[in-house]
């Protein structure tokens, strides 16, 4: 208990630094290596998670994040990602053919999927933060999530008990979900009313923002449950004292995330 509460003090007000001074703080790119250290403890994660059984597909996982972490950073063209994504498929299956393991079209299936998930699902988050309006936006992002995880638990502990999804998470309620998607309103709407980003940013915009942080948020909590089921395990990992692994803390980020950064792009937002 100490440790997860060390774990609060320290890393939410650490978090917050390292939102705030993005890629600028003394020339260092604070929040770029922030990030892709989270990508490449995810990929660590991920590999026991799915259980690939192949050391050269483990490690073409983090070869192939760490090179999207940098094309994320640079802001690269998107064929520089299809190159990326079908060389990493080829290569995968091509160590398959010379190094065969016991489950090859699993480990060449979760190698890929584990690739767009870390790779640009949480990397899609360097691209936020590095657009137009990225600091609001990021702290917007977090600070929602955070709130929608913390009175869904609260409010699904306390008084729910209709279940969302037993098989796939059984602690989480229909009212605790409910609750924690009303929270991912509050500050899209404080900043709407007293921050408002730019002219271009209409009140829809930031209703889109609190659904995509509400729904797509929860939906990515769900997602890893999933797995986790399949491993039958609780945390990917025991990282963060008390508050499991760098996968469990990114989830809800690593689908509210990219559906933002697309909404923002086809908004033309950016």
């Amino acid at each position: 208990k100490n440790s997860r509460v060390l774990v609060n003090v320290v890393g939410i007000p650490l978090l917050l630094f390292i939102i705030i001074v993005g890629n600028d703080f003394y020339e260092i790119p604070l929040f770029f290596l922030f990030i892709f250290s989270v990508m490449i403890l995810s990929a660590y994660e991920w590999n026991s998670l799915v259980r690939i059984d192949n050391k050269l597909i483990k490690i073409s996982n983090y070869l192939s994040i760490s090179i999207m972490s940098v094309f994320l950073y640079l802001n690269l063209s998107m064929i520089y990602f299809l190159i990326l994504i079908s060389g990493h498929l080829i290569l995968n299956i091509i160590i398959e053919i010379l190094h065969h393991s016991e489950k090859p079209s699993s480990n060449i299936s979760y190698s890929l999927l584990g690739v767009v998930w870390i790779g640009f699902f949480i990397g899609s988050i360097l691209l936020i933060r590095d657009s137009s309006f990225g600091l609001i936006l990021t702290l917007s992002m977090f600070l929602s999530i955070w709130l929608c995880d913390t009175f869904a638990f609260i409010f699904g502990s306390s008084y729910g008990k209709t279940k969302l999804s037993p098989s796939v998470s059984p602690n989480k309620t229909w009212l605790g979900a409910v609750f924690g998607f009303l929270a991912s309103f509050i500050v899209p709407l404080m900043i709407y009313n007293f921050f408002p980003i730019s002219e271009n940013f209409i009140l829809v915009d930031y209703l889109v923002f609190g659904f995509i942080f509400g729904v797509f948020g929860q939906f990515g909590d769900l997602a890893e449950s999933l797995l986790k089921r399949q491993a039958n395990i609780k945390d990917t990992s025991n990282i963060l004292q008390g508050h499991g692994g760098i996968l469990d803390r990114f989830d809800s980020l690593s689908f509210a995330s990219p559906i933002l950064f697309f909404f923002l792009y086809f908004r033309a937002l950016l």
